[in-house]
């Protein structure tokens, strides 16, 4: 299993692309990634996974599109 880092670009505590780092936690955790972490309201995202780097980033991107409605490019 892979140790990765996501950062989630033009997060922001309110407004279009606002989005709770709790709801990201409970998505990301019930579709095949493990120990989701955040850190504070900054879209960056400590987990692991089986699936390799750029992988991992298109899927969290298409779970938060379908999920919780906002489309944040994920590095």
């Amino acid at each position: 299993m892979n140790n990765l880092v996501a950062f989630l670009r033009g997060v922001m505590p309110s407004g279009k692309s606002a989005v709770k780092m709790a709801d990201v936690c409970a998505v990301l955790g019930g579709n095949g990634f493990d120990d989701v972490r955040t850190w504070i309201q900054s879209g960056n995202i400590a987990l692991r996974t089986d699936l390799d780097a750029a992988v991992a980033a298109e899927r969290i991107q298409a779970l938060l599109r379908t999920h919780l409605q906002v489309d944040l490019p994920t590095m």
